[in-house]
């Protein structure tokens, strides 16, 4: 119920408009256009589907490894968990203007890794736990979905 039949293809690194399309943990996102959207997940206690984040047509980036791959009259195709996308945008190329956000979701353009401390310390590369980036929020989701499904603006 939660998937999209979605026809893939090579992801950008970066878009015309500069947005860069960040390595997953695992590997690159992928990109593609919807075919097929399906109902959307049921949550049996509420009885309510919870609404699909992108629409037959539009393009979407989402994780790899939330696709299984399907043959579909010898074409090879994807079904994505509507949870693995990472945004979606109308027209050939992802804007900032056609961007849309999944709920949960931000998108940060990034200005640069982070080496110093908030006290102005450098700091060794070793001594950094996780690889860090400073940014700017450029993109937000109009809210994040309760259990039930509903949509809950962000404050």
């Amino acid at each position: 119920g939660d998937c999209l039949l979605v026809r893939p293809r090579d992801a950008a690194r970066a878009t015309a408009a500069g947005l860069l399309l960040s390595k997953a943990v695992a590997g690159p996102p992928s990109e593609g256009q919807v075919l097929a959207v399906g109902p959307g997940r049921f949550d049996e206690e509420t009885g309510r589907r919870t609404p699909m984040s992108a629409e037959v047509g539009q393009h979407v980036v989402y994780d790899r490894h939330g696709a299984q791959r399907v043959k579909l009259q010898g074409d090879e195709h994807l079904l994505v968990h509507d949870s693995a996308l990472l945004l979606s945008f109308d027209g050939p190329e992802a804007t900032l203007e056609s961007v849309r956000m999944p709920a949960g979701k931000l998108l940060v353009r990034l200005r640069g890794k982070i080496g110093e401390s908030e006290g102005g310390i450098l700091l060794a590369q070793g001594a950094q736990k996780v690889e860090a980036f400073i940014g700017e929020v450029v993109a937000v989701s109009e809210g994040v979905r309760s259990k039930d499904g509903t949509l809950v603006a962000m404050d």
